[in-house]
């Protein structure tokens, strides 16, 4: 069977799935080498900012436009049997509704991922090893992930709970809704910003001032872990309210990898214990510490 895969999260599955040598296409965000590049971004966002990247997003679905190309001749020499893609967010990767611009896949089965929660992170590994026929291996990565899940869960049950506010963009603020609240709350946390199982949504710098969460994690989506620093760094130096906050004065503010949070695969696991790490740092071994820096 020859996949193809325009989301990372898919990647990631499909890696996990022991599918590697199957995977004939890739997205330009999946990290994977030696295998082709069949859909690219329009722009460079390592040399950008978050609001130039707001910016260029916005005005380019504005008019009309992606930010996405898709290499169609290469995905027509490749004959995929099938191909994975998301629903979830059109930013993100490209959606079913944007694919039916173009004229391929003639042969291929679309197969759409959609999770919204925990719980349909792992719907969507079963789904895609049943797709792939690969249904044990599902069945049993489901279960260790489970298992790794409760672990966490049994450690911190007994936990002081710790306020806790994702910050998923920053300029223009943006919290982190979808499975990342139920990631905070596993983890030993109180999600005060942003809703389990709603899209990523905007939000005013008040709202952190007025609730003054004891943590903050920084997150931005498809930032590396030295980007969001970065960012960070020079937002802070522009807009002095950052001072105002509980969390800033106490250095309780994490920007982590984002590899781990935005992507429902089974990184997202890994993305638990590093808030569990964060959270209570005497429970938990640091095996993740290069994952997440204390600003």
């Amino acid at each position: 069977m020859k996949i193809c895969s325009l989301v990372a999260c898919a990647t990631d599955i499909l890696l996990a799935l022991g599918l590697r040598k199957n995977l004939v296409g890739i997205s330009y965000d999946c990290k994977v080498s030696g295998k082709p590049v069949v859909v690219d971004s329009i722009f460079d966002s390592s040399k950008m900012t978050s609001a130039e990247i707001d910016k260029t997003v916005k005005e380019t679905y504005k008019n009309g436009g992606t930010i996405f190309s898709l290499d169609i001749d290469k995905i027509n020499k490749l004959k995929p049997d099938i191909v994975f893609t998301q629903e979830l967010c059109y930013v993100c990767a490209l959606t079913p509704s944007q694919l039916k611009n173009y004229n391929f896949f003639r042969d291929a089965k679309i197969e759409t991922i959609d999770p919204k929660n925990l719980t349909d992170l792992f719907k969507v590994i079963l789904q895609v090893a049943e797709k792939t026929g690969t249904g044990t291996r599902g069945i049993k990565l489901v279960k260790k992930l489970k298992n790794e899940l409760d672990s966490v869960k049994l450690v911190t049950k007994n936990s002081k709970t710790v306020t806790t506010a994702c910050i998923e963009w920053l300029d223009p603020l943006f919290s982190a809704g979808h499975w990342i609240p139920e990631m905070v709350q596993t983890a030993g946390g109180k999600n005060l910003i942003g809703k389990r199982g709603a899209k990523s949504a905007e939000f005013h710098k008040s709202e952190l001032l007025n609730k003054q969460p004891e943590y903050i994690i920084i997150t931005p989506c498809g930032f590396s872990l030295e980007q969001a620093v970065q960012e960070y760094r020079k937002l802070v130096k522009s807009q002095p309210w950052w001072e105002k906050l509980k969390a800033f004065k106490n250095k309780t503010i994490f920007a982590v990898d984002s590899e781990y949070f935005v992507k429902p695969g089974p990184k997202v696991i890994d993305g638990v214990n590093i808030l569990a790490r964060i959270f209570h740092p005497e429970k938990f071994d640091s095996k993740f510490d290069r994952l997440f820096v204390q600003l």
